[in-house]
C-alpha cells in the first residue's frame, strides 16, 4: 500500500535568498528508511513482471504531467533553491525530458544476439544475451539541481524494473516531492520510496547497506569516494562535483592517483562560477592572457 510518511522531526524550507519560509515536510528515521527499503524489495517481483510497453507508458505520462505542471514546480524550485524561475522552468523541462528518452529506452533493452562464429568450434552458433533488473537502487542527490538530478535516478530505475529509495536534499524537497505525487498519478506500482533529512540514518538502518544492490550518489568527491570505499561488490555510480579553481577544456591526462595534467592546445581556460544564491556551481570559459599552449600540472 502506497502511504507518506510523517515523524516527530518538521524541516521547514526556506529561501536561501530572505529566508522566508517556503513550506514544511518531515525528516526521515532510520525506521522509515527500513519501510522505504522493505517496501521497494516487496515490489520487486511485480516490476520485474512489468512488460516494456507497461513501464513506456508510464514514463511517457509522468513526462506529460510534469510538463502540465511545470509553472507549479518551477515556482516551488525557484523559492526553496534560490534560482530564477526561468532557470527552474528550464531545470523542470529537463525532467520531463529524462522521463520521456527513459521511456524510449525501455523498449529496446532486451539483449543482444551474438554470432560465434569467430572460431571453428563455435561456428554455425549464436550467443543470446538478456538483461534483467539488478534489484534495489539507493538515490542520493544534492540541493544544486534537485527535481533534475533526482529524475535522472528515477526515470532510468522504472526503465529497466528496478525499485529504487531515493534520498532527496532536505533544503530543497518540495519541488521532487510535487515530482513524486505525479509519478503516483502515472499508475506505477509500488516501489519507489523518497526520504530525506539527515544522511545519517541510512547508515543506523538496520537494511540499507546488506539489501541495496546499486548506489547511485550525486555529491561531493569525499563523501562519494568514501561510499564506494564501503560499498562493496555493489554496484556504485558517482557524479562528483567540486570544480578545480583553473582547468582547461581539454583531455586530462592521468599521471598518478592523486594528480592530473592538462593541454591545452586551444589555449581555453574555464573558471568556476556560481548563481542562484549560491546553489548552483558551474565553469564559464574565459580568454586566456598567455600564449603559451605548455602542459600545466594541476592537483586533482
Amino acid at each position: 500500500m502506497e502511504k507518506w510518511l510523517t515523524s516527530a522531526d518538521v524541516i521547514e524550507v526556506r529561501a536561501p535568498g530572505d529566508g522566508h519560509l517556503v513550506g514544511q515536510t518531515y525528516e526521515a528515521t532510520s525506521a522509515m528508511v527500513d519501510t522505504a527499503i522493505e517496501s521497494g524489495l516487496a515490489a520487486q517481483a511485480a516490476l520485474n513482471a512489468q512488460a516494456p510497453f507497461e513501464r513506456s507508458a508510464i514514463l511517457r505520462r509522468v513526462s506529460t504531467l510534469i510538463s502540465e505542471r511545470r509553472e507549479l514546480i518551477a515556482t516551488l524550485l525557484s523559492a526553496e533553491a534560490g534560482k530564477p524561475v526561468r532557470d527552474a522552468r528550464t531545470e523542470v523541462e529537463r525532467a520531463a525530458l529524462t522521463f520521456r528518452v527513459a521511456a524510449e529506452e525501455s523498449e529496446r533493452g532486451g539483449g543482444d544476439v551474438l554470432d560465434l562464429g569467430i572460431n571453428k568450434a563455435s561456428s554455425g552458433r549464436l550467443g543470446i544475451t538478456r538483461r534483467f533488473p539488478t534489484g534495489l537502487v539507493a538515490g542520493i542527490t544534492p540541493f544544486n539541481l534537485p527535481v533534475s538530478l533526482s529524475s535522472h535516478k528515477l526515470a532510468p530505475a522504472m526503465a529497466v524494473g528496478c525499485p529504487i529509495v531515493l534520498k532527496i536534499p532536505s533544503n530543497a524537497p518540495l519541488a521532487m516531492l510535487e515530482v513524486a505525487k505525479i509519478i503516483r498519478r502515472g499508475r506505477r506500482p509500488r516501489g519507489i520510496g523518497l526520504d530525506h533529512g539527515d544522511v545519517n540514518s541510512r547508515g543506523r538502518s538496520t537494511r540499507y547497506g546488506r539489501s541495496i544492490q546499486v548506489l547511485s550518489f550525486t555529491g561531493s568527491p569525499a563523501v562519494g569516494w568514501s561510499m564506494k570505499e564501503r560499498a562493496g561488490k555493489k554496484r556504485v555510480i558517482l557524479e562528483l562535483g567540486e570544480t578545480p579553481e583553473h582547468w582547461s577544456m581539454s583531455a586530462w591526462t592521468s599521471t598518478g592517483p592523486r594528480r592530473a595534467v592538462r593541454r591545452a592546445p586551444l589555449n581555453t581556460p574555464v573558471r568556476p562560477a556560481s548563481a542562484s544564491s549560491g546553489y548552483l556551481c558551474t565553469k564559464r570559459s574565459t580568454k586566456s592572457s598567455s600564449s603559451s599552449s605548455s602542459p600545466q600540472p594541476t592537483s586533482w
